[in-house]
């Protein structure tokens, strides 16, 4: 390594009572802490991406709407970043599923890819940076048109960090950081802390590891175990050992760095050592190690690794698994770690590339894995890679959130009081929030009831969960979920699957009974919050094979339209699908047709949904694409990035088919409808889950502005007749 350089209101009389209380729920979400945060990247194309992002969402209870479907990698940092790319695909999920105001995390569950190309951006006088990491270039998704433009130095700011351990502050994507603190001016940066839960290919770990590397991070959560932070001093080769003493030349007996990080541990009750050796030979209390060096025996070194640890060595090649020189981050992994970090090339050893000893004693103040670790480094991180669970958070005080839900089928507005609690010294709860399908509702104070407003709710069930945090720095965030069922139209949904278990090649039939007024349209499964199959109305058998749904622990949804622009829901039904794929006669596959809404000027996923039950040489074939909007993709992919203009309105279509071995499907077409996402009620024009009169406002505000999201009618053009249709949706309490 070179050295260097329901309510329902039918009037306003009845609305008027409640806005002052509805401003207080109004808000962003404070994020950061909890699995709500999450947004996993799965590759619908890999039966072992699915596998993956399956059981992660399993076992961190990630709410169904926290996933997209697309390749996490491109072929260059050009496609990645540039127009429909990954990073346009993952800002675009954010809008058109109303996530943006919470998410954080993005946490890569695909174990087939490790970096980017990316020569020529990023520019360093000691070693040329020709890749990027795949967790970087997710980090710094919001510098890209920055990254882009070329010129860019790789000892560029990370302005999250920050060596004021006395400041562990919490992370939040939607805040502009500079010089480790929250900034509203114009060098302040916002980020993502990206995450790739494993790497399987050559010199990676098997995918049973990664799965034994997820259990042991959720279990280590809240538990505050005992141990050491082992802080190691390799003076043999002292351009690893630069974190113990900041100079190339050794440390002639003084530790600066590691020594602050260690008294800093001691003064907060915890315990850190300085140990001279390249690994904590013969410790058994391991939780975290700081070393350098580049071929450290990780595999067969007698030590024990603890739950929840972050372990790295701090050389060039830990994470560059197309080069067999040096020991990789993988083996950390193996050896029990929650965490680790390498580089995807050389590096050089400037030290602001690598975790700084600091990370530890945030960790250990209860910050999460992935907060401590982005913390901890001085410099963007172009080529440096995390590896591992980044929610992991064992020294957390979780608080303790308790409620009831309602019960029954709920068809008026209906309140409800969560209590929450906090054993932490010195701590008490700051608010709480809630969530309702995965996406930011309202907050509150302690104390304060949160309301179900059927109204403006597709009928059927829905997952609710209520976040409580701490007043402290960290935000320590603990969690209740639960469910309720509404009903304000009378529509009712059932589903059940057969049969409940099977594995990737296994035909599934899903019965699905539609009860109560109104027309159906359209029928469709949802799994992950994405299509899986769907029929017009009338067919309530629908087939689909495990491969569809990925192998792993899952559920599936069945969701009805109606003729009127209502929906409905049924429960979701549990199935388990096997990491096996027995050989089968396959059949000529089907491409399913389905409605999409969309955002305007925002990219998409739009799932190609297909059933067929061989992995082998699919392809997903455009017939058509839309009129009035763009495509991205390949035929490998069953998927297209979808960009729409501002301007896009009204409604549009794609046609598809897909292709085996067995045959090609007949067409099935995507009825794409332009406009605000997936907002089931339009005259809720402020997306906050309530009708108030704080949509009359927004109504106003976006009418004034020329934005089309004040076109309630859906003639794409603003006039008059939008506010009688917003006024007769706002008093039928939207349909």
């Amino acid at each position: 390594m070179p050295s260097l350089p329901q309510t329902r209101p039918s009037s306003l009389a009845r609305l008027l009572p409640v806005a002052a209380a509805v401003a207080l729920s109004a808000g962003h979400a404070l994020a950061g802490g909890t699995p709500e945060n999450i947004l996993v990247i799965a590759n619908p194309a890999s039966a072992e991406s699915m596998y993956l992002a399956n059981y992660y969402k399993a076992a961190r209870n990630i709410p169904e709407s926290n996933v997209l479907y697309i390749r996490p990698g491109a072929t260059s940092y050009a496609a990645f970043a540039g127009p429909g790319g990954n990073i346009a695909a993952v800002l675009g999920q954010l809008t058109n599923a109303r996530l943006g105001d919470h998410i954080d995390y993005i946490v890569i569950a695909d174990p087939a890819s490790f970096y980017i190309d990316a020569p020529g951006y990023v520019s360093d006088s000691c070693f040329p940076v020709n890749r990027f990491s795949l967790t970087g270039a997710y980090t710094l998704a919001f510098q890209k048109d920055t990254i882009l433009a070329g010129g860019v130095a790789s000892a560029l700011t990370n302005q999250y960090y920050s060596l004021n351990t006395a400041s562990p502050l919490a992370f939040d994507s939607n805040v502009s950081w500079l010089a480790g603190g929250s900034s509203g001016t114009a060098q302040a940066r916002r980020y993502f802390i990206g995450a790739q839960l494993g790497y399987t290919g050559s010199l990676g770990t098997a995918l049973g590891d990664i799965f034994q590397m997820i259990d042991r991070s959720v279990a280590a959560d809240n538990t505050r175990p005992a141990g050491t932070f082992y802080y190691m001093d390799n003076r043999a080769d002292p351009i690893r050992n630069i974190r113990a003493c900041g100079s190339f030349s050794g440390c002639n007996g003084t530790f600066p760095y590691f020594t602050t990080a260690v008294n800093a541990l001691t003064a907060l009750g915890g315990t850190g050592e300085i140990v001279q050796n390249v690994l904590p030979t013969g410790r058994s209390n391991c939780l975290g190690i700081l070393t350098g060096a580049s071929d450290p025996t990780i595999d067969t070194e007698t030590m024990t690794i603890l739950p929840g640890a972050f372990c790295d060595h701090l050389t060039s090649w830990a994470a560059t698994f197309d080069n067999g020189a040096q020991t990789k981050m993988s083996a950390w992994i193996r050896r029990g770690a929650s965490g680790t970090a390498g580089t995807v090339e050389e590096p050089c050893a400037y030290p602001g590339k690598f975790p700084h000893s600091s990370l530890h004693v945030n960790y250990f103040q209860g910050l999460s894995l992935g907060e401590a670790y982005l913390r901890s480094l001085g410099y963007a991180p172009f080529q440096q890679m995390f590896m591992g669970d980044p929610m992991t958070r064992p020294f957390a005080t979780l608080p303790v959130v308790t409620a009831t839900a309602p019960i029954g089928s709920l068809t008026l507005d209906t309140a409800f009081t969560p209590l929450a609690s906090t054993s932490r010294p010195g701590s008490s709860i700051a608010r709480l929030e809630l969530y309702v399908d995965g996406r930011f509702s309202a907050w509150n104070q302690p104390g304060q009831s949160f309301t179900i407003h059927p109204g403006v709710m597709a009928d059927g069930y829905h997952d609710i969960r209520v976040i409580a945090y701490d007043n402290s720095a960290v935000k320590n965030a603990g969690r209740w979920i639960g469910s309720v069922t509404t009903g304000a139209r009378g529509h009712t949904v059932g589903l059940t699957v057969g049969p409940a278990t099977g594995t990737l090649s296994t035909s599934f039939s899903a019965n699905v009974t539609i009860g109560g007024p109104g027309t159906a349209s359209e029928v469709r499964l949802l799994s992950g919050g994405r299509v899986i199959a769907a029929y017009g109305a009338g067919h309530p058998f629908v087939p689909f094979y495990g491969r569809n749904l990925g192998a792993g622990p899952s559920s599936i949804q069945a969701e009805v339209l109606y003729t009127d622009g209502s929906t409905a829901r049924s429960a979701p039904f549990p199935v388990a699908i096997d990491y096996a794929a027995p050989a089968v006669t396959p059949p000529t596959p089907t491409a399913y047709s389905y409605t999409k809404r969309v955002a305007r000027g925002a990219s998409v996923a739009v799932e190609l949904p297909g059933s067929f039950p061989d992995g082998t040489g699919v392809s997903w074939n455009i017939v058509s694409p839309p009129a009035g909007a763009t495509l991205t993709g390949d035929n490998s992919s069953p998927y297209r990035v979808l960009t729409t203009p501002a301007s896009a309105c009204g409604q549009d279509q794609l046609t598809f088919t897909v292709q085996t071995a067995s045959g090609t499907s007949a067409p099935g077409t995507i009825r794409l409808v332009y406009g605000a996402g997936d907002a089931v009620c339009l005259a809720d024009t402020d997306d906050n889950g309530q009708l108030t009169i704080l949509d009359f406002n927004t109504m106003l505000n976006q009418f004034s502005s020329g934005s089309l999201r004040a076109d309630i009618n859906g003639d794409c053009a603003l006039n008059v007749l939008d506010f009688n249709a917003f006024l007769n949706a706002f008093s039928a309490g939207c349909p």
